[in-house]
């Protein structure tokens, strides 16, 4: 029997277009489902184990929410578990059944790039990875292009890259990501860019990563700068860049609907007294004008109009009174420790490969790079 299968690619085009209705049927275990599930606004999602059909076929079936002729997509760890459970349906009569091929890290992998600004001197571009719910950035112009806080997989950049006619020449790294695999030392070394970081967090790395200073100005053109500035305390080495006086790529230091959590490294304390006074010395002075790009999001709603992880600070403010009303540093460590909670373990073995120590298989990346991340200071 001929089973069809469906591309990652072609899931977030269903999920974010207007085919007709699906039912999204992942097979893997409670506890992977939810670790790690596909999300996307208004997608109808069901969990129910393989293991379940496999001991109790006729009972599973009777539990499959879609009816026979609607379309049923298939999705586990890996393919020989799906296609059970495809052929299992189809045999039961179900017409439009098909399984994600190679399981559910290639929804993981996927990166999607959206444009976010085009003039006659440079274009941005926002990659958004919805498996994991981060995000990285592609500044192309004057043959160039530089990208910030790139994700494992390197393809899409490198494609970007040959399609615009450009050379990427610049890497820039937020900080040490707790939540995923950096694609940085191998985009560098992959495409002869120099790579960036701040010494607060990348101090200690086993690989070349050039020193990153506050203010420090980086020129594509004699119109066109990219300036960091530190913003520290969901780690001490943050880093915000901005873009044109206007963009500013803010990392986890400022997110839409939050502040970056500064408990990922066990040191809440000091380095939540570190991010109120970024709040309050830096974050807080920023015009209502500029325009936030973080470095994660938490929900599908977090997006403009455009489809965007992007808002001005003027909106970020409006949405996040009890972060920008006034308080007393007191107030802000209350604040952040009722928001700390237990961090994924895998956080820990991340951070250590993206300072270069320690070796995994690229099996083992995938799974590592698994899960949607939990940067941000809250109760969930």
């Amino acid at each position: 029997m001929e089973l069809k299968s469906y591309t990652a690619q072609e899931l977030w085009d269903w999920a974010f277009g207007s085919v007709p209705k699906f039912l999204l049927l992942d097979v893997r275990n409670d506890k992977d489902f939810a670790r790690s599930k596909v999300e996307a606004p208004g997608l109808w999602v069901q969990n129910l184990s393989y293991i379940d059909f496999i001991e109790e076929e006729a009972e599973s079936l009777g539990k499959v929410a879609a009816q026979k002729d609607q379309p049923v997509r298939i999705v586990c760890a890996k393919d020989g578990s799906a296609r059970y459970v495809a052929e299992v349906l189809v045999k039961a009569g179900f017409s439009n059944v098909a399984s994600l091929a190679g399981g559910i890290t290639t929804w993981g992998d996927l990166l999607v790039h959206k444009l976010v600004h085009l003039d006659q001197e440079f274009e941005l571009y926002q990659f958004q990875r919805p498996g994991k719910g981060s995000l990285s950035y592609a500044l192309v112009g004057h043959a160039q292009m530089w990208v910030f806080d790139p994700a494992r997989v390197l393809e899409p950049y490198l494609t970007l890259a040959k399609s615009k006619g450009v050379v990427i020449t610049n890497l820039f790294e937020t900080h040490l990501q707790a939540d995923y695999v950096s694609g940085g030392k191998a985009l560098a070394a992959a495409t002869g860019a120099k790579l960036w970081g701040h010494p607060g967090d990348f101090a200690g790395a086993d690989y070349k990563i050039g020193p990153v200073t506050d203010h420090q100005n980086w020129e594509l053109s004699k119109n066109l700068a990219v300036t960091a500035i530190h913003t520290p305390g969901h780690t001490p080495g943050s880093t915000s860049y901005q873009i044109a006086g206007t963009f500013l790529l803010t990392g986890d230091a400022l997110l839409i609907h939050s502040l970056g959590r500064p408990d990922l490294g066990g040191m809440w304390e000091p380095w939540a007294k570190e991010e109120f006074v970024t709040l309050e010395t830096k974050i807080k002075a920023w015009p209502d004008s500029q325009i936030l790009l973080p470095g994660h999001f938490s929900d599908w709603t977090e997006r403009n109009p455009q489809g965007l992880f992007a808002r001005s600070l003027g909106e970020v403010k409006a949405l996040n009174p009890e972060i920008f009303l006034p308080m007393k540093e007191d107030e802000f460590l209350a604040y952040i420790q009722g928001r700390v909670r237990p961090q994924p373990e895998e956080y820990s073995v991340i951070r250590t490969l993206n300072l270069g120590q320690g070796e995994k298989s690229e099996a083992e990346l995938k799974e590592l790079d698994l899960g949607k991340n939990q940067c941000a200071a809250s109760t969930h």
